[in-house]
């Protein structure tokens, strides 16, 4: 493909990865994929450079349009490999972390106690303004130990 390919070119070829099926079935990548198993897909952005999308990411602005920033492209399916733009849709990472706990694929943490030994559990961990789970205990003592310092 010619660095000026038109973006209809280039859906063309996306869609030449995607096995598509049933508009509510996963539509499945058959193109190259992350170690976390999203496909990966290259568009070139001039001659000699090439911006690399993560296939679902890519489905979603040539179907739905634009991805403001901030947002990432989350999965009704919870399949790393979908297309499908029925299956995607837009959150914050704090919905993306939200999402995956009511389903429950959210782990607290692979360790069972935190960095400072206290044990992982439902109440003793939440989630931070990203989306990523913290010790409760070592907040707590963090901002009573920033309040000490204020005082003196």
């Amino acid at each position: 493909m010619s660095a000026h390919a038109t973006q209809q070119e280039y859906a063309s070829r996306f869609f030449s990865y995607v096995r598509v099926s049933d508009p509510s079935e996963c539509w499945e990548w058959q193109g190259g994929k992350d170690k976390f198993g999203y496909g990966m897909f290259n568009t070139r952005v001039e001659p000699g450079k090439k911006k690399v999308w993560i296939a679902s990411r890519y489905a979603y602005t040539i179907t739905k349009g634009d991805i403001p920033h901030g947002l990432h492209v989350l999965h009704r399916c919870d399949n790393p490999k979908c297309v499908n733009p029925n299956h995607l849709w837009l959150g914050t990472q704090r919905e993306n972390m939200a999402d995956m706990a009511k389903k429950g694929r959210r782990k607290i943490g692979s360790a069972p106690t935190c960095q400072k030994g206290h044990l992982r559990t439902e109440q003793s961990t939440r989630l931070d303004a990203s989306g990523y789970p913290r010790c409760r205990i070592c907040r707590n003592e963090s901002e009573k130990a920033r309040i000490r310092r204020r005082r003196s």
